[in-house]
């Protein structure tokens, strides 16, 4: 079984996971307004949503994704409706101080996790782009085809979960560093909420499919 040009693959993948996205943005805000452990879950949850996005490359669904146009404004607009949805939560909840966040019983991990997953699954958007990119890399000839796609989306989730840790670990030391600023503690879930909504009306207006 032979894998075309696995080290470009590789820098290729490296390069769109360090790349500010939607992915990108939604771990690094919950890292700034919730914490490590939050930043850390929301990125298992997000590389669950890309686990859906591979299966469905490598069984098809994506090539009848791109070819509904129903189908793919009814996940699209799901996706973003959710994403708006945690905004105005967050908009619309208490602001607290960083000593009153950290006495407030903690989210639920599981929580995250599903919140994280729903942010990634309902963007039709990660779904056309494994179908696109994965086989490029892939022998199409090959009997193996389809384990090829498997390998090298498993390769894509395993490189973007680290880098997604390493973007939660970032930012929550940005935390520490803004624990002083009163006026933060103050704002910071509207802040989030705002760039949850942005991210919402960035992916239900966008034009691209």
């Amino acid at each position: 079984m032979e894998i075309s040009h696995f080290g470009i693959f590789v820098l290729a993948t490296l390069i769109l996971n360090i790349t500010p996205g939607n992915d990108f943005i939604y771990v690094a805000t919950q890292s700034l307004s919730k914490g490590t452990k939050a930043g850390i879950i929301s990125s298992f949850g997000i590389s669950m949503g890309l686990m859906v996005h591979v299966s469905a490359s490598v069984l098809g669904l994506s090539l009848l994704l791109s070819k509904s146009i129903i189908a793919f404004e009814i996940i699209k607009w799901l996706g973003a409706a959710y994403l708006i949805f945690l905004g105005i939560k967050s908009i619309l909840s208490k602001s607290h101080s960083l000593n009153e966040l950290k006495d407030k019983k903690e989210i639920s991990e599981l929580r995250l996790l599903r919140q994280g997953f729903f942010t990634n699954v309902f963007n039709p958007k990660v779904a056309l782009f494994f179908l696109s990119f994965l086989p490029q890399f892939a022998d199409s000839s090959s009997p193996n085809f389809s384990l090829q796609l498997l390998m090298l989306g498993g390769w894509f989730i395993f490189s973007g979960t680290i880098v997604s840790i390493c973007i939660a670990l970032t930012f929550s030391k940005m935390r520490g560093w803004l624990k002083n600023f009163k006026l933060y503690w103050k704002i910071q879930q509207k802040i989030a909420g705002f760039v949850f909504i942005g991210l919402g009306l960035s992916i239900a207006f966008s034009k691209e499919r």
